[in-house]
């Protein structure tokens, strides 16, 4: 059983997951929830916290801090509010170790949290994730707009999310040995007939040049490309890389401007035509290289 989230804030967003339903074999469960995305703005503040965090705390990288955040704060939100979430995550994740389960929030796995949440389900972690580390004496940077709210009651962790000493909160485990975990729970229909589609749809640059981006998106595209790719050459499973790379393609409109998604869109799906078999990693840089008018080099190839 694969999940697949989509946060639908457009017109094109809503066609495409028309698509999407159009094309998926029956039976299938299909669950919408109310509410915004994420704002950038969130986004933002998440990532200064947790450089924040990791320099206060001298004992965890920035990104140990958002590994343990996500873990011991994000997942008993989306438990308690995210049903499909719920089922999945207890039936591949909630099984492992303490120690996997922080390796499975990283990098390069990086299993979607707070990418799934909406405006509403984000507040509430960052609320959380003062209340958390105000109790071990470390002070965040605080948005007029929240400098009142801090004083709400949070979701408890969940027992076996926490650390087992405090210690080990920043202590993380090679990516590659909880892969097996990861692929075994997927199953070989995981958007296989969407994948094809969308290869398809990638044979031949079709995005406008890329002449009319500026500076700062332009260098947004080419790491999201580079980051597209090196997802697509991981030794995980078919499955997993589908839906990781589903969930990157996501989390990347938030940084990429709505007039530009489609070339977005267009470097995941030749990502996903490697994922597929479908094309060589030859192919899909020098692809994503006439696409945004760069060297092959510039992303990775």
């Amino acid at each position: 059983m694969t999940t697949i989230n989509r946060t639908i804030e457009t017109e094109h967003d809503r066609t495409m997951a028309a698509r999407l339903i159009e094309n998926r074999p029956v039976p299938f469960t299909l669950s919408l929830t109310d509410g915004k995305h994420r704002t950038t703005a969130q986004n933002k503040l998440q990532r200064l916290w947790m450089n924040e965090i990791s320099q206060q705390r001298g004992d965890m990288t920035p990104e140990e801090a958002r590994s343990y955040c996500k873990l011991t704060i994000g997942v008993p939100i989306l438990r308690a509010e995210n049903e499909a979430f719920r089922i999945r995550y207890d039936e591949v994740v909630k099984p492992l170790p303490y120690e996997q389960k922080l390796a499975i929030m990283a990098e390069p796995l990086d299993l979607p949290v707070t990418r799934l949440m909406t405006t509403k389900q984000k507040t509430d972690y960052l609320d959380g994730i003062v209340r958390h580390f105000a109790e071990q004496g470390i002070v965040l940077t605080m948005p007029e707009d929240m400098k009142h709210e801090s004083g709400g009651a949070s979701l408890p962790l969940d027992a076996d999310e926490q650390s087992p000493s405090p210690s080990s909160a920043g202590a993380t485990e090679s990516p590659s040995s909880v892969a097996p975990s990861l692929a075994d729970a997927s199953t070989s229909e995981a958007r296989h007939g969407d994948a094809e589609a969308e290869a398809a749809d990638a044979t031949a640059p079709n995005a406008s040049a890329a002449s009319n981006l500026s500076a700062d998106q332009r260098a947004k595209l080419i790491e999201a490309a580079a980051k597209f790719m090196k997802l697509a050459q991981e030794q995980i499973s078919f499955e997993s890389r589908l839906q990781f790379l589903e969930s990157r393609e996501m989390d990347w409109k938030d940084a990429i401007e709505p007039a530009n998604w489609p070339k977005l869109e267009s470097l995941a799906a030749a990502a996903r035509a490697v994922i597929n078999s479908k094309r060589t990693a030859a192919q899909a840089f020098g692809f994503m290289a006439e696409v945004l008018s760069c060297g092959v080099s510039d992303i990775g190839g």
